[in-house]
């Protein structure tokens, strides 16, 4: 049974996908969204690019695990054929129109930004040689399709039977370190091959079939694959619903030593602009960024899902109904906050201001119109 917390959970961590693409649109030297003022310099924008990285490090990791929280009772309380069913009406549906609907006006919409007009915009996606399925952050969906296939394909040949047993006893921090250790090397081999933030072989293909996220991002799917897992494996046990405090206080500890690292490397890059630590960091950061993100964000994770559940919050039965609209908030943000931006630019307000105002008009209009959407008989069972 779904729990008020972890709701909650859906809730903020929807605000921070929000939050993090309307700090991408305004801060320079980011990528990569639809469409990018970077009108926002430093000393704000060095800021931004470290919130932006500290999100990273562990908001679509926690999708991935509570998603995958839910899945091995669905599973058998459906059956997988139609599980599987439900699952490509729930996210195939958003998927096509997302490639074939919103996805177009949203270029439509940056493009016009530029000077470009609409019409010869839809005629250049439309064509043959200019059209690509544009998935945007429904690429998280796509990879969530696959990890639900595979997970079926596991349970078919182990000839695995989820039984609940909420007294299984919670993997101890020895565990928990020696998987976050597995998830950096295994995110580090992935980088060798595909470096973070660089164009892979194949890129255009990827491009075409809407798998551009993987573009540049390769090496972030290790850790993705094993939280999903835990979140498997967490189910028979509630593990995420008994994160004790003790756990909880020390995964944290660690996740802040390590964010300290972090911070302490990104501002370094950041002032000394010259010098050889500056081009030890620009070497190295990303390496480093993958070696410390796994302890980021199990400590990250650890404390939250301690937290919510122990701590009553102001308005918290309407936070946690409002994590039934995070999905449809989830597939409508893109262009809501590109609409946005788009009036932005028209009215000349100053870059904070507009960052401001798109952070706060983007989250209440996402889950406004997800609302509102899923009310409707048409949407019941997608949104």
């Amino acid at each position: 049974m779904r729990t008020q917390f972890l709701d909650q959970l859906r809730t903020i961590l929807m605000l921070l996908v929000i939050l993090h693409h309307s700090m991408i649109t305004y801060a320079k030297n980011t990528c990569c969204w639809f469409i990018q003022q970077n009108s926002i310099g430093p000393p704000i924008s060095d800021l931004l690019g470290l919130v932006v990285s500290f999100n990273q490090s562990f908001f679509m990791g926690m999708f991935f695990l509570i998603s995958g929280y839910f899945v091995p009772i669905s599973v058998e309380k459906k059956g997988s054929l139609k599980f599987m069913k439900d699952r490509m009406r729930r996210l195939g549906i958003p998927l096509l129109v997302t490639w074939f609907i919103l996805s177009p006006l949203i270029i439509a919409i940056s493009e016009s930004s530029r000077g470009e007009r609409i019409g010869d915009t839809f005629a250049k996606f439309f064509s043959l040689d200019g059209f690509y399925l544009i998935s945007g952050p429904m690429w998280f969906v796509i990879t969530l399709m696959v990890f639900n296939v595979a997970y079926l394909i596991w349970k078919k040949c182990s000839n695995y039977h989820f039984i609940r047993n909420s007294q299984r006893q919670l993997p101890g921090t020895s565990h928990l370190a020696a998987v976050a250790i597995g998830a950096a090397i295994s995110s580090l081999i992935v980088a060798y091959f595909a470096p973070l933030g660089v164009p892979i072989s194949g890129s255009k293909f990827l491009l075409r079939i809407g798998l551009d996220y993987w573009i540049g991002n390769l090496s972030f799917l290790p850790a993705y694959i094993i939280l999903f897992a835990i979140g498997c494996v967490s189910a028979e046990g509630c593990w995420l619903e008994r994160v004790p405090a003790d756990k909880a206080k020390t995964w944290g500890l660690i996740g802040l030593v390590a964010a300290t690292i972090w911070v302490v490397c990104y501002a370094s890059q950041m002032v000394d602009k010259t010098g050889d630590s500056s081009t030890f960091l620009e070497l190295y950061g990303k390496t480093i960024y993958l070696i410390i993100s796994p302890f980021v964000a199990w400590g990250v994770i650890s404390w939250l899902l301690w937290w919510f559940r122990t701590h009553v919050i102001p308005f918290g039965k309407q936070i946690a109904d409002s994590g039934n609209d995070s999905y449809g908030a989830y597939i409508l943000h893109p262009i809501i906050l590109v609409s946005l931006t788009y009036l932005f630019t028209l009215t000349k307000l100053p870059a904070v201001i507009s960052l401001t105002l798109l952070i706060i008009a983007g989250s209440i209009l996402s889950f406004m119109l997800a609302h509102f959407l899923r009310a409707l008989p048409i949407s019941r069972g997608i949104l």
